[in-house]
């Protein structure tokens, strides 16, 4: 079942279009002959594997999450929500950099879907339990502290795997070729393209999940038309099994891709999370991440609670179908993206996603959606698609961007600090919802939002400067080709 999705991440045209832009003099230079012709699609067929199989798991764990405060005590479901963004926070900071580095980029996966495995199951558990009982309290706060610290291994490992994968596969184990700037070229695109099919399979199986849970549940965008086939707890034990069986399939059949560059690795093992924190690069990119982060909690909380509840022609049980439109809308613009940061370079699409962040609080703020234009009516649909193409940019070009700044032995570090600063900002804007209104995670989202370009040309300013060991902070060494 994985060949059809293998075919289609498997290499394209672009790659090749990518490596023919570099002189053939400098290819005959760089690729030794040795170099196996097959490498890129062994590569990429492994890369669509663990795609496929993280999506799954992934999907797994974020469909019961999203029925928690409908199934849950909704302060039982406040708090563990909370407390989950905080496991994740201190996982990827603390825990994920170390897991990566000792048990490497498919060990990591491994042991952070067997985590996260564990919420499915014991979120089944807790809805059978007396809503707001002790016993339903332990159940979610352990499935929390679970799902939680496996997914900062998880997506930690996730980006190290994608890394080391875009880094083979432009030859960037070769220590000739750290200076070169035509391979530069070839691994930004490589970069590019492999971050939008991730992104893509990822969202992708993200619909199909929830959509087939809201079958499972006897509905299908806001209609009823039967009973539930199986029950709700029934249904989550059911996913995962699901997730399980996707890393016991992750453990035999997907390898680990060749690790980082010779030259780039240090004695010991990967730098700990604190160790980027002084670079300036790390904080101007990760702009990115705290405002999806916002303005996800902003989407859900505000948005889904004060806008689309009380709006006549859309209701609250459009929420689930218009979270599912959101989903849809990141898979497409992700495909879209990833063939225009080949072509253009990854500024303009990152400046793309920051206006679509921009217009969201804007909009809110300057419309005043309320009871006199009944809170926009179907005109509401145009956030949520706002927010499809700003999530489309967080989880494709981003990543694809960390990838390009922090190479060989810092991407574990890098990745580790980029689910630390989403998770930072999920939990604080839990705690701001908890004492104000959306008011003021819309001015966030705005002053955020608009800060991300500026971000990035700083980032591309100090990308050249070496690090305080001595390394080159460019991708690659020599000039940046990351381009605005």
């Amino acid at each position: 079942f994985l060949r059809p999705a293998m075919a289609w991440i498997g290499p394209s045209n672009s790659f090749n279009n990518a490596r023919l832009s570099v002189s053939r003099r400098s290819l005959s230079t760089l690729v030794p002959p040795q170099s196996d012709p097959r490498l890129p699609w062994k590569l990429t067929k492994n890369f669509a594997a663990m795609s496929v199989l993280v999506a799954v798991c992934d999907a797994s764990v974020d469909t019961p999450a999203g029925f928690a405060t409908s199934l849950l005590d909704p302060h039982v479901a406040q708090i563990g929500t909370g407390f989950l963004c905080l496991c994740m926070v201190l996982s990827s900071l603390f825990v994920a950099p170390h897991v990566v580095s000792f048990f490497g980029a498919k060990g990591g996966l491994v042991v952070g879907i067997s985590l996260a495995t564990s919420y499915a199951a014991l979120f089944g558990s807790a809805t059978l339990e007396e809503p707001g009982s002790d016993e339903q309290w332990a159940v979610y706060l352990l499935a929390c502290f679970c799902t939680g610290t496996g997914a900062g291994v998880m997506w930690t490992a996730q980006g190290v795997f994608f890394s080391n994968t875009c880094a083979a596969m432009s030859d960037g184990d070769m220590p000739s070729i750290l200076t070169s700037d035509g391979e530069s070229a070839v691994r930004e695109a490589v970069t590019a393209a492999l971050g939008g099919r991730f992104a893509a399979v990822y969202l992708f199986m993200d619909v199909g999940f929830k959509l087939v849970a809201s079958l499972m549940q006897g509905s299908m965008l806001g209609w009823h038309f039967g009973n539930p086939i199986i029950s709700v707890s029934g249904m989550f034990f059911l996913f995962a099994c699901l997730s399980g069986g996707a890393g016991i399939l992750l453990a035999v059949f997907v390898r680990a891709p060749p690790p980082a560059p010779a030259s780039m690795l240090k004695a010991s093992c990967a730098p700990p999370a604190f160790r980027l924190w002084h670079r300036p690069e790390l904080w101007c990119l990760g702009l990115v991440n705290f405002t999806f982060g916002f303005c996800a909690a902003f989407m859900n909380g505000y948005v889904n609670g004060s806008l689309t509840r009380r709006n006549s022609v859309l209701g609250v049980g459009s929420i689930g179908t218009l979270m599912a439109l959101t989903s849809l809308t990141a898979a497409g613009c992700s495909l879209l993206f990833g063939v225009v940061a080949q072509n253009i370079g990854k500024g303009p699409v990152i400046a793309f996603g920051a206006i679509a962040f921009v217009v969201i609080p804007a909009a809110v703020l300057v419309g005043k959606p309320d009871y006199s234009n009944d809170y926009w009516g179907s005109s509401l649909i145009f956030l949520y698609l706002l927010q499809g193409v700003g999530r489309s940019v967080y989880e494709s070009t981003n990543r694809a961007v960390f990838a390009d700044f922090f190479p060989g032995s810092l991407n574990t570090s890098a990745f580790a600090n980029c689910i630390m600063q989403a998770g930072l900002a999920f939990f604080l804007s839990f705690m701001i919802q908890s004492f104000s209104n959306g008011t003021v995670l819309a001015v966030i989202v705005l002053i955020l939002a608009g800060m991300v370009v500026p971000g990035h040309i700083v980032a591309r300013r100090y990308r050249r400067k070496p690090l305080a060991d001595g390394s080159p902070s460019s991708s690659l060494g020599g000039p940046s080709s990351y381009r605005y």
